[in-house]
């Protein structure tokens, strides 16, 4: 089943390296090898950390290799009809993250993970394989803020679905977890964002937990079950990982770099800390506090009708 998964996964990114590269106007054979990196790149990083052979690399997996060229293909033979949607890069490109977060989850747990350690490893090979950087960030502007938010909020969804398979809710529960999650991140990206506001990631968080935290009790209510068993994996896409990983690199660096850099570094490294810290209060205080309105509400969608 995962197998089946991760050639989906790797469609799906080969036609969205191949579009990235596209709109970058390379040569075919410039987006042909930005289809395969994107294909294998943090695959190939999952299963080297993992002390495993390149899942693509072993003789019996040549179909990896095949559906990643027949991802480029379609991507190059569609192109056209794929530009009339705007979301079609964020789509494939959210359809390789979900699947590969769900695929890098079971392995892990079959490599015998804490599932913590799971997640914390998926946030820290995203930061390290995208090389994510704020300032980069929050310098994009995109020119339409609701489609932004609209694909934020896809990425936070599949990711957010993925929380939630682990911790073995109802199944009608995992669609409650990806909308909440969709909802909550694209709410935050959209107060972050949008020239009237430009709310601080704290506070922008702090409202979209707060609203995860007041849809979670009408759809607990409706399947009995726990709100917070839903809400809390739709909070956990918005976990700071960035600014937990520069903590954790500052504190490296205190250690190993000479005085005049480590008080460079202690200063990052309060800022850092302090900023994952609030985020996260912000967020998960947020959620909580409708639970806490309604806590009648929220104490009875675990009891039967008429007990």
């Amino acid at each position: 089943m995962f197998n089946f998964i991760e050639i989906i996964g790797v469609v799906a990114f080969a036609m969205s390296g191949s579009l990235t590269g596209m709109h970058k106007k390379l040569d075919l054979f410039g987006v042909f090898v930005i289809a395969l990196a994107t294909s294998f790149g943090g695959g190939t990083l999952r299963d080297v950390l993992m002390g495993e052979k390149v899942f693509w690399l072993k003789t019996e997996n040549l179909i990896y290799i095949y559906v990643a060229v027949l991802g480029y293909l379609l991507a190059i033979l569609f192109h056209k009809k794929l530009e009339y949607f705007r979301i079609s890069l964020f789509l494939f490109d959210t359809i390789g993250l979900g699947i590969y977060t769900l695929v890098g989850l079971e392995k892990g747990l079959v490599f015998g993970l804490n599932p913590i350690i799971c997640i914390a490893l998926g946030l820290s090979i995203t930061v390290m394989v995208l090389g994510i950087d704020v300032s980069i960030v929050t310098k994009v502007v995109r020119p339409n803020i609701l489609l932004a938010s609209l694909a934020d909020g896809l990425y936070a969804a599949v990711a957010g679905l993925g929380f939630a398979v682990i911790s073995n809710p109802p199944r009608k529960a995992l669609a409650y977890s990806a909308f909440l999650a969709c909802v909550g991140h694209g709410i935050r990206y959209f107060l972050m964002h949008y020239p009237s506001l430009m709310l601080d990631q704290v506070s922008a968080s702090t409202i979209a937990g707060f609203t995860i935290g007041l849809l979670a009790i009408p759809f607990a209510m409706h399947l009995h079950y726990p709100a917070e068993g839903f809400a809390f994996p739709a909070l956990l896409p918005m976990v700071p990982g960035m600014f937990a990983y520069k903590s954790i690199i500052n504190t490296i660096n205190i250690v190993r770099q000479t005085t005049e850099f480590t008080i460079k570094n202690v200063g990052d490294f309060f800022h850092n800390s302090t900023l994952t810290i609030l985020v996260m209060f912000g967020m998960v205080a947020g959620c909580v506090i409708p639970i806490f309105i309604f806590r009648r509400q929220s104490f009875s969608v675990t009891r039967k009708r008429g007990s």
